[in-house]
């Protein structure tokens, strides 16, 4: 099996609360690092198993969304303001 260490990450869940970061060792020259957040399938999960982070990063993207609409409107309006 071909495991690519730059895209492959481990994460252990805990139900205490507290990240412990483990190194898994898949061969002699491929050590897989340890996250505590990894997003899978579009949905972020952390170890402790919450939504924070979840929620967090949809807002994050919501309002680079959102700031990029406002942007696009500064611009018809600017390019209306010429013509008239």
């Amino acid at each position: 099996m071909v495991v690519n260490q730059a895209k492959t990450e481990v994460i252990s869940f805990q139900r205490n609360g507290n990240f412990e970061p483990i190194d898994v060792d898949v061969s002699e020259h491929v050590t897989l690092r340890s996250v505590n957040r990894v997003k899978a399938l579009g949905i972020w999960l952390d170890y402790n198993l919450n939504w924070r982070i979840h929620t967090k990063e949809t807002r994050n993207q919501i309002l680079k969304l959102i700031n990029g609409l406002k942007i696009i409107r500064r611009k018809l309006n600017e390019k209306q303001s010429l013509t008239v």
